[in-house]
């Protein structure tokens, strides 16, 4: 299961206050706040989850030209449900 969205309007706006060397950059806050939302929204309420291993394999940068960004960004949350369920935020 995928579940994107694009980075654009309210979402660029609070996120180009993260300013890391004069560059917008996702905060991982931004990583987890997807896989709460995706865990609540698309898995059973009697299902317990929990988050481990996680790692980031690199920040991503959001380059703006006169206010928006140069090219579209999607960040997309990716469910695999094969037994044990684990999530892939990617970007």
């Amino acid at each position: 299961m995928v579940h994107g969205v694009f980075v654009g309007g309210h979402v660029l706006e609070l996120l180009s206050h993260h300013i890391v060397h004069g560059e917008v950059v996702v905060p991982g806050a931004c990583y987890l706040q997807m896989i709460i939302t995706g865990c609540t929204t698309f898995m059973r309420r009697d299902q317990a989850w929990c988050v481990e291993s996680l790692g980031f394999a690199g920040p991503l940068v959001l380059r703006l030209l006169e206010g928006k960004l140069e090219e579209p960004t999607e960040l997309q949350l990716v469910i695999h449900t094969d037994g044990r369920s684990r999530w892939r935020v990617k970007s």
